[in-house]
């Protein structure tokens, strides 16, 4: 009980609200008493009295552990997100928001009730060169950095530590921490035996609702501009070489390393750690395992890992039958 307390003492405040309220605002069905009020949010087994939790059977993904169905009906939750045919073993006396994606519907309410108010404005402390052009919607906050070659957009939000110059970022994207934004390639070229650095005057273009993790590097183009669509989300530690193209609604998990002139498709998925070579071609929805390396382009649709990136199951029919020959066993 005390650990619980402590919990809820030092955990961040939710927005106030009702079951009725969030049943209104995200079109949910509701059962129980509208005027549920929701002071916390909590895993379903560890659910106390005033907390929204959810319990659901989807299998979005091979990774997800679907709980046994005991503990939806011993929750304490007084607000149990869940779909219709889970209705039966929900506890007595508990208010449920019914719905046909639990997960989609908790990821769009704790949004909502974690949502920080954001002031826009220019923090003290921030360094604005001449030139750079922000939205009065923007946010600003101090430490952060924008050359005279930045455009802000409308809604944006950049974190202290931030270094932005030649790029142009788009709606109500989110830039973390020490990210760098338009600084120049690792660009070099062998003349007359000697190494010369290539100028650098194209720009980074970033599309709108895009997210740059903490200490994360976007590098301008060269000559064109180096690209990230609209909705891509881009983890910590990556690194988006000059000249590559990136697509929409794409998913970068952290430390990856992409290097000059890369094309990547839309609603592409990589693990952590992978890297991908110059000018390597990536089709449409693709899923790029962890700590991969592409050293060739990948066709649309597929799913692909290892040292080379190949198809998933030759890749494990590979590993398979090393590991029995070194075993000295027979394999097919």
């Amino acid at each position: 009980m005390l650990k619980k307390l402590l919990i809820k003492l030092f955990s961040p405040r939710v927005k106030q609200t009702t079951a009725g309220e969030i049943a209104k605002m995200f079109e949910l069905e509701l059962s129980g008493d509208e005027n549920t009020r929701i002071t916390g949010v909590a895993p379903i087994a560890d659910a106390s009295a005033g907390d929204i939790t959810f319990y659901s059977t989807e299998q979005m993904h091979e990774t997800f552990k679907i709980l046994p169905v005991d503990v939806l009906k011993n929750t304490k939750a007084s607000v149990i997100l869940l779909q219709p045919e889970m209705v039966k073993n929900a506890p007595k006396g508990a208010t449920l928001l019914i719905t046909e994606s639990p997960r989609a519907a908790v990821i769009k309410i704790l949004s909502y009730l974690f949502e920080k108010p954001k002031k826009p404005g220019i923090r003290s402390g921030a360094i604005i060169k001449r030139g750079a052009k922000i939205s009065r919607t923007a946010t600003i906050e101090s430490g952060a950095f924008i050359g005279s070659g930045a455009i802000i957009g409308d809604g944006v939000f950049v974190s202290g530590g931030a270094w932005i110059d030649n790029a142009t970022i788009g709606k109500n994207c989110t830039i973390l921490p020490n990210a760098v934004i338009g600084k120049d390639g690792f660009g070099f070229a062998r003349v007359n035996g000697q190494t010369m650095h290539i100028p650098h005057v194209g720009r980074v273009v970033i599309g709108e609702n895009v997210s740059i993790g903490a200490c994360a590097v976007v590098e301008r183009g060269t000559i064109s501009d180096t690209i990230i669509g609209d909705f891509t989300q881009v983890g910590d530690l990556v690194k988006v070489g000059h000249n590559a193209k990136i697509g929409k609604e794409c998913l970068f998990a952290g430390n990856i390393a992409i290097a000059g002139a890369v094309e990547i498709g839309n609603r592409v998925m990589i693990g952590g750690g992978t890297v991908i070579t110059n000018k390597a071609k990536i089709g449409d929805d693709v899923n790029l395992g962890g700590a991969s390396a592409v050293l060739k382009d990948l066709p649309s649709n597929g799913t692909y890992l290892g040292v080379p990136a190949i198809n998933a199951r030759d890749q494990v029919k590979q590993i398979i039958w090393l590991r029995n020959n070194a075993l000295g066993k027979k394999t097919d």
